[in-house]
């Protein structure tokens, strides 16, 4: 595998980020002890709000995941009025083998789909284009008594008009790193080039409780609680990874997308949090530790560096869960080889040295580690 590596250490102040179904910060037992968790979900989803907020990947290169299928299509249908639009989109999606249901007068899905912004457009425009043929299939099928007439022929869709339909699910540059599952379209589906590990704690991190009352601001004295409430909140000290399959996104779409999409993810996994409890807890920060490393071969979660929880001793967690990390990297390096790397570079929040190449600054570093994955393409 030809990958970009992302390895972050960050101290996590007083948050509720990421939360269970009980509210309760998600966590993990691990090494006998309660850590902080962030799962890969979370994480995704904040890395691809990011891309839009920070203007990392171009429209075109967008996707949506939404079961709000009319309105992803609404715009691109050439102001269809609601009596043709609505049956025009049941007709497209039961044409490619999916189920819309009709939910206080809005067309859905019955599960998430994740499309492109440009796909989404390529669909409704071929929609357009085989308007007579999807109406006439889809009265067809209707009109069909059993399972028998329609095995007999009875309600099919042209194929030529069907293949055009579905070459319309193109590939965005996010459908491509983040993957997609059409139960239904199975050939529309992808894993995705992009992996992400679920953040854990490097150090003991119990989760806590914030018990508070809310104050009713007319009445005074002893009586003015109007709510009392508790909530769950965790802080600590967090490994996150995720690697890039370079050699596949460039594969899915090409050099120059590959080299955009792994820009975008350089500039912006560092800096996802999910923002669960954010006016709450206002945990905004960037990571004190940012390793990168671009190479060919097995790439390697160094998670298991943390399988004893660090303990700081009065020093900097982070720095100490950095230097473990690189300790355990050197050695995985000496026992079982290094993979063949074309670079390797981090940044630090520390004054102290660590035995990694530094660089002043994360853009610099960006632009470094953009040359070695193009080389290795």
């Amino acid at each position: 595998m030809k990958f970009v590596e992302l390895h972050v250490v960050q101290n996590l102040p007083p948050s509720a980020l990421n939360r269970d179904d009980t509210g309760r910060p998600k966590a993990v037992v691990w090494g006998g002890v309660e850590r902080v968790r962030i799962s890969s979900q979370a994480q995704k989803r904040a890395t691809r709000l990011l891309f839009r907020e920070l203007a990392l990947v171009p429209e075109e290169e967008r996707a949506v995941r939404t079961r709000r299928v009319e309105a992803l299509l609404e715009g691109a249908l050439g102001g269809l009025k609601e009596e043709e639009r609505k049956p025009l989109l049941k007709a497209l999606f039961q044409a490619l083998g999916l189920k819309l249901k009709e939910e206080k007068g809005a067309l859905l899905s019955e599960y998430l789909l994740f499309l492109g912004e440009k796909e989404a457009r390529a669909l409704a425009e071929a929609a357009l284009r085989h308007k007579e043929a999807l109406l006439a299939f889809a009265k067809a099928r209707e009109e069909a008594e059993d399972k028998k007439k329609r095995k007999a022929g009875s309600g099919e869709l042209p194929k030529e008009a069907l293949e055009d339909l579905k070459r319309a699910f193109g590939v965005s540059l996010e459908v491509a790193l983040f993957g997609r599952m059409i139960a239904d379209l199975e050939d529309q589906g992808m894993d995705g080039a992009l992996s992400v590990a679920h953040a854990v704690g490097t150090t003991a991190d119990p989760v806590d409780e914030d018990y508070f009352t809310a104050l009713d601001d007319l009445v005074r004295g002893q009586g003015a609680a109007g709510m009392i409430e508790a909530r769950g909140f965790a802080a600590g000290t967090v490994y996150r990874y995720a690697v890039l399959d370079l050699g596949e996104l460039s594969d899915l779409v090409g050099k120059e997308r590959a080299l955009l999409g792994a820009k975008a993810l350089l500039k912006a996994f560092p800096l996802a949090l999910p923002g669960g409890a954010r006016r709450a807890f206002a945990h905004y920060g960037e990571p004190e530790f940012v390793l990168v490393r671009v190479g060919e071969g097995l790439p390697r979660n160094l998670a298991k560096a943390f399988a004893r929880p660090v303990e700081a001793n009065g020093e900097d967690p982070a720095l100490a869960s950095a230097r473990r990390l690189l300790a355990y990297m050197d050695r995985l390096d000496r026992v079982y080889g290094k993979p063949r790397s074309e670079g390797l570079g981090a940044v630090s929040l520390f004054d102290e040295p660590l035995p990694v190449p530094l660089y002043e600054g994360f853009d610099r570093l960006t632009e470094e580690v953009l040359g070695w994955a193009e080389r290795l393409l």
